[in-house]
Order: C-alpha cells, then sequence, then structure tokens
C-alpha cells in the first residue's frame, strides 16, 4: 500500500489560463512542465535558475515520489508515482500554446472517472504549477485509497519526435496536390505572411487584442484567403462566433463549420466542447467541422459518425507550422487548412 507519509508527494496543476492537460497526462502516463524556452535542463542549468518549478522538477523530484494532479484548489483528476527520471522531449513544444518539453513518466495509481475527487476550496495549493506537500485531509484521504504499485508496468511509448516544422512552399505543393488553384494558394500564402506579421506586432507590443480584434485582424482574413465569402460567413450568428454555410439562404441546415474564437494567446482546443454545444443546439448534425481559434493556433475536428473527436484532426500553429502533432495524434498545418478551406465540403 503506498503511504503518503514515507515519500515525497508533490501537487501539479494539470493547466491553467482555460487550459486543461489532463486527459493527455494520463492517456500518454506523464506529466509535463515549462517553459523549456532554453532547451534541455543539463546543459543550460544557469539559464533556468530563474525557473524555480523547473529547478525542483530536476533537483528535487526523485523517481518514487507521488503525485497529486489537481484542477484549481479542490480538485484531484489523479495520483501516480514517478517511475522514470526527467527528460527533455520535443514532442511537448506545443501544447495547445504553451512549451511543456520538461517530462516524467508515471504510473497513476488512481484516476478520475467522470467527476474528479473534490475538496473544500484552497484544500490544493494555490498558484505555481509544481508544489511539495499536501494537506492532511489529502493524505488521509490517499491512504484510504489503499493504492498498489505495479512492479511489472510499463508506461505507453512516447513518439520519439515532433512533427517537422514545414514552409508556406510545402503547404502550397500540399494544397495543389489536393486540387487547389494555384491563384488561391498564392493568396493564402501571401496571407500567412501577413497575418504572421500581426500576430509578431502583437507579440513585440505586447498590445494584446481582444476576442473581437483576434476575429477582425486575424481569423477572417484566413478564411477569406481559403475561400469563404462574406455572403457564406456569418458573424456572431446564433452564438457562433463564425458561421460557415455550405449554400444560401443562411439556414441552420446549411450550416457546414461552427468557428469558436478565443482572445490572442488563450486556449483554443479547450473550446471544443462550448463550439459543439453551439453547432449542435442551432444544426443538429449537419455542421460537420468545428474550428476553434486564437487567431494564431487553429483546431479543427471533423464529425465521423455522428460526434466529434476530443483531440483535433489537424493543428496549425502560422508561427510555426508542423506537418504532424503525434502527441495530440492530429496532422498539422497543410490537412488543417486544407480541411478549413471553403472548396472541402
Amino acid at each position: 500500500m503506498i503511504d503518503p507519509s514515507d515519500r515525497t508527494t508533490w501537487q501539479l496543476a494539470a493547466g491553467g489560463r482555460g487550459r486543461d492537460y489532463t486527459d493527455l497526462l494520463i492517456d500518454w502516463d506523464v506529466i509535463i512542465l515549462g517553459p523549456g524556452r532554453h532547451g534541455p535542463y543539463d546543459e543550460n542549468r544557469d539559464a533556468y535558475q530563474q525557473e524555480s518549478n523547473v529547478t525542483a522538477f530536476y533537483e528535487d523530484m526523485e523517481e518514487g515520489d507521488l503525485v497529486v494532479l489537481r484542477k484549481g484548489t479542490s480538485d484531484v483528476y489523479a495520483i501516480g508515482v514517478v517511475v522514470g527520471p526527467p527528460q527533455f522531449r520535443d514532442v511537448f513544444g506545443d501544447v495547445d500554446g504553451w512549451d511543456l518539453r520538461h517530462s516524467r513518466r508515471m504510473q497513476w495509481l488512481w484516476t478520475y472517472e467522470g467527476d474528479p475527487k473534490s475538496f473544500d476550496s484552497y484544500t490544493l495549493q494555490w498558484g505555481g504549477t509544481l508544489h511539495d506537500g499536501i494537506d492532511s485531509v489529502v493524505q488521509e484521504w490517499i491512504e484510504d485509497l489503499d493504492l498498489q504499485t505495479n512492479g511489472d508496468y510499463d508506461p505507453r511509448t512516447l513518439p520519439e519526435k515532433s512533427g517537422d516544422s514545414i514552409t508556406t512552399q510545402n503547404i502550397g505543393r500540399y494544397l495543389f496536390d489536393a486540387g487547389v488553384d494555384s491563384n488561391a494558394i498564392n493568396e493564402l500564402v501571401a496571407e500567412i505572411d501577413e497575418l504572421n506579421r500581426i500576430a509578431n506586432w502583437y507579440g513585440r507590443s505586447e498590445a494584446t487584442p481582444s476576442e473581437h480584434e483576434t476575429v477582425s485582424y486575424l481569423v477572417i482574413p484566413l478564411l477569406r484567403a481559403l475561400g469563404w465569402t462574406p455572403q457564406k460567413m456569418a458573424v456572431e450568428w446564433k452564438n457562433i462566433d463564425l458561421a460557415l454555410f455550405s449554400s444560401l439562404p443562411r439556414k441552420p441546415e446549411h450550416l457546414i463549420g461552427a468557428v469558436e474564437a478565443k482572445q490572442w494567446g488563450n486556449s483554443c482546443l479547450t473550446a471544443r466542447s462550448q463550439a459543439e454545444q453551439y453547432a449542435n443546439e442551432v444544426a443538429g448534425d449537419a455542421c460537420d467541422r468545428l474550428i476553434v481559434t486564437d487567431g494564431n493556433r487553429y483546431g479543427v475536428f471533423i464529425r465521423d459518425g455522428g460526434t466529434f473527436p476530443d483531440r483535433p484532426d489537424a493543428y496549425l500553429n502560422l508561427a510555426d507550422p508542423k506537418d504532424k502533432y503525434p502527441i495530440m495524434e492530429s496532422d498539422g498545418a497543410q490537412e488543417a487548412l486544407r480541411l478549413m478551406s471553403a472548396d472541402v465540403g
């Protein structure tokens, strides 16, 4: 039986700012932490001295320690034991917009089913991503679970590498092979360059745009370049940020795509459930495409067998397009742009 009093117990936040990595961490038998911008820890210890979470992740956390996976200050989603040394993995370089390349393998001993284990507010640590120590109430609950480790446990194999970076030339070739007109491809490539200039300016100037500005200056121009006309693209239509229609008039049965936009820099993938709710309320299963975005990153979900997948069929980061995202089991930039195109129906 696992006794929390016999080993160090850590609390790790499974997301923040509206992000939720809970299922990804559980599915891949891993915990991850950022930032990773300085590169591998062992080669850049001095650069990470100001990152206390990262330092503790490498210097203080040990194999055999317990980890309580939490969200907020009251909910626990999983409890596990650290079973591997810290590693720097590029596959976690873009997890819904965050660089979380520091990782450790886990043996999860208890995971939530449907609902998390909830405690009173502030029973769990507030602020920061990683903390050692737990409240006595949480410790007593863990003891009552009578958790056992499995000595033969083999964590799920992680992808060896992230997707390859691709150029707009690669994207153009892919779309051309998919049947997109050359003139449309040239316009799209030029638009992507312009959108990156705008996004880079937002980053440099710290002039974070509102959600409406994100839609106006970043999302709509890209969709226009992908063939969507104003007639078939309604802004704020029946609670949907951007409604895409297969034909006119703009009627629920003609709704083919629902775009849910978040403020630039915020999580976009967690907007999937909201986009699905709005689309289903308006058009039932007529809408077969969900697009979630913060103006820089796009997740595309395609209805299959009546439902949308939990993870995107394709993911695009305009600032750093890749051909695939193996950690999300998603296709990359080329396929995302194809699926967002007005020519796909």
